[in-house]
């Protein structure tokens, strides 16, 4: 495998590892309003997890991003290439 495939595969790599961490955060995640008694440490709890929430969605955006254009990139360079060698002998 060469050194630039070993590179997507990193990306790919680190993305799924934000996307799983960002689930795996997100399972104590309470979508409900609460009222009343408590209420204050209930939306606390609500702000901090929405505010770490919104900074890993931020990471995952930019490492999908980073991920698509280097294989975009990647593989233009890879039928450039081909292209310039030509066919191959039989």
């Amino acid at each position: 495998m060469s050194i630039p495939m070993m590179g997507l595969l990193l990306l790919v790599l680190a993305t799924l590892g934000v996307v799983g961490y960002r689930k795996f955060v997100a399972r104590d995640e309470d979508d409900l309003v609460h009222l009343g008694e408590g209420s204050v440490q209930h939306a606390a709890r609500q702000e901090a997890l929405a505010k770490t929430l919104s900074q890993l969605d931020m990471y995952a955006k930019v490492l999908i991003s980073v991920t698509v254009l280097y294989a975009v990139i990647l593989g233009v360079s890879l039928i450039y290439q081909a292209l310039q060698n030509g066919p191959t002998p039989s």
